[in-house]
């Protein structure tokens, strides 16, 4: 098992040199395991197929995929963030035991390191902030459905 690459979200990195693009349709699978510092222990306990946070630490295998920014195009400035986010949505939707509210909470928190990432990573402040407010807007229908139906391990959030 090879040494994870260890990546600071508050630092630009050059994710893209570390991904690969399996499909339009299926998104993206990181070429090497990566330890991902997020800078908040809000998340810790959170885990999925490939992927757990301990800490304030993401670890995620080489080769778990994910879908990138649904409705937006990808750029360079968005990957680690989307990365992040889609790990942490899969993380909050599977977790069980926890409420509507705490789930929503999480939500938020995990949109707002998405936006926080974007800018870090070189984005535009204005882009991210854009990006945010559509993450909240589908936040209450991605949460009140997570509460009502379960669905397969292994399925990612929209980010």
């Amino acid at each position: 098992m090879s040494v994870p690459v260890y990546i600071d979200v508050r630092k630009p990195f050059p994710f893209g040199d570390y991904v690969a693009e399996t499909s339009p349709q299926h998104g993206y699978q990181p070429t090497r395991s990566v330890m991902i510092d997020l800078g908040t222990t809000a998340f810790h306990g959170l885990k999925g197929e490939g992927f757990r946070v301990a800490g304030c630490h993401l670890r995620a295998d080489q080769g778990v995929w994910w879908n990138g920014s649904n409705v937006v195009p990808d750029r360079p400035s968005c990957l680690l963030a989307s990365f992040v986010h889609d790990m942490l949505c899969e993380g909050i939707h599977h977790k069980r035991g926890i409420t509507a509210w705490r789930r929503f909470s999480l939500r938020r928190d995990a949109d707002l390191l998405y936006a926080r990432v974007c800018r870090w990573q070189g984005m535009w402040t204005g882009l991210a902030l854009i990006r945010f407010i559509g993450l909240r807007l589908a936040t209450p229908w991605v949460v009140l459905k997570s509460n009502r139906e379960k669905t397969p391990e292994g399925t990612h959030c929209n980010a």
